[in-house]
């Protein structure tokens, strides 16, 4: 993977978070940061300050290092579920996630937080805002674009 590219959040412009949140593209704001070596956080927010698009990408070494990653994280989310209907005593219908086909090269949706995973290539991103399903699979086709 091109570490440009994601250094660029994939692409990812203020013009096209302000169309995906149905708002005006003048004053949103674009801010990456690197908490970690591996992560970068790509946030764009409104002249308002309230966050449009918020999502992540964590790089592996490797293909076979990031499924193996989201594999760990499928589980996790499980795990997650099973433990917030233990302390709740409710049982949730919903699954802890479902696949979403033909988005990256594998992406699932997780209840638990809302989100939605995706892996391209080595990279993992992980879309926060919006929390609207169709609205994330918007983001991460954008993002997979261009990161390929």
């Amino acid at each position: 993977m091109d570490p440009a590219r994601i250094e660029a959040c994939g692409g990812m412009s203020p013009a096209s978070a302000a169309a995906i949140a149905g708002v005006p593209a003048a004053g949103v704001k674009f801010e990456a940061n690197r908490p970690y070596e591996t992560l970068l956080m790509c946030v764009y927010t409104a002249a308002k300050g309230d966050t449009l698009v918020s999502f992540s990408l964590a790089s592996e070494p490797s293909v076979a290092a990031q499924e193996q990653a989201l594999v760990t994280e499928r589980q996790n989310v499980g795990l997650a579920k099973r433990s917030i209907e233990g302390v709740t005593g409710t049982q949730d219908r919903k699954p802890a996630s479902f696949e979403i086909p033909d988005l990256g090269d594998e992406a699932f949706w997780a209840s638990v937080n809302n989100s939605l995973v995706m892996r391209v290539g080595n990279v993992r991103v992980q879309v926060i805002v919006p929390n609207e399903v169709e609205k994330q699979k918007q983001v991460a086709r954008l993002v997979a674009a261009g990161l390929r």
